[in-house]
């Protein structure tokens, strides 16, 4: 018998970085529905539009992964998605 081992937010993060396209960019209503198929709805949530969002500890541990170094990303608000940050772009997470 072998034990399943439950996954963690940290591994759902760590899926998310794996998703993050070529042009380093990773949609948030895409990355949803796939999280929710392979990881089952205990990582994500309907939002008040009623669209798939991520859920707060997931996204926790997907900023640590990141932030700063290779991998930088900034949100998008408008666009809902995360893209790498550029030199203009100011500090913080959100993209103006």
């Amino acid at each position: 018998m072998t034990d399943s081992v439950e996954p963690t937010a940290r591994d759902v993060a760590e899926f998310m970085v794996g998703m993050i396209s070529p042009t380093g960019n990773l949609y948030q209503q895409s990355v949803a529905h796939k999280i929710k198929v392979q990881f089952g709805e205990a990582f994500v949530y309907r939002n008040k539009q009623r669209n798939w969002g991520i859920a707060k500890a997931v996204l926790v541990e997907f900023n640590k992964l990141t932030s700063g170094g290779d991998l930088d990303l900034v949100w998008v608000r408008s666009g809902q998605y995360w893209r790498k940050r550029k030199s203009t772009d100011s500090a913080g997470r959100m993209a103006k």
